[in-house]
């Protein structure tokens, strides 16, 4: 949870549009939160691309792709805005890592999505299923 807290209180001070992950990514947090530590282990029905990133943990090369975007994108777009006195921006070497980084933040903003999208399903189903099976 202090992860999500310190990213959200960057991507408001970093985009315009830092609002939208940090919506996607509490309302993540708040849905697989229910499961426990075992949100993990739900994903056997998912598709190759979340299963990928999702394998072991995130301990494959896409789950780490992602993790790093998640991670380390927005300190990297803070140090755009407010650079260090000692490190200048290097224009070519940080446009590189911005790109390489947000397309590890996308490929989570699809999983993430499909997670939501997952749940609220769940939750469709689960309510019909309450309303077939009351007394009428």
């Amino acid at each position: 949870m202090a992860d999500n807290v310190g990213r959200s209180m960057v991507w408001t001070q970093v985009s315009s549009w830092g609002w939208i992950v940090v919506c996607l990514e509490w309302s993540v947090f708040v849905s697989t939160h229910q499961l426990g530590s075992k949100w993990k282990e739900k994903f056997e029905n998912a598709p190759f691309w979340v299963k990928a990133v999702m394998a072991d943990g995130f301990h494959t090369l896409p789950g780490g792709f992602v993790i790093i975007g998640i991670h380390v994108l927005p300190v990297v777009l803070y140090y755009r805005i407010y650079p260090f006195s000692w490190f200048p921006p290097q224009p070519l070497l940080l446009w590189s890592a911005v790109t390489i980084l947000a397309a590890g933040r996308c490929l989570c903003a699809f999983v993430e999505m499909w997670v939501l999208y997952t749940q609220v399903t769940l939750l469709v189903q689960e309510d019909c299923r309450r309303e077939q099976s009351r007394p009428s």
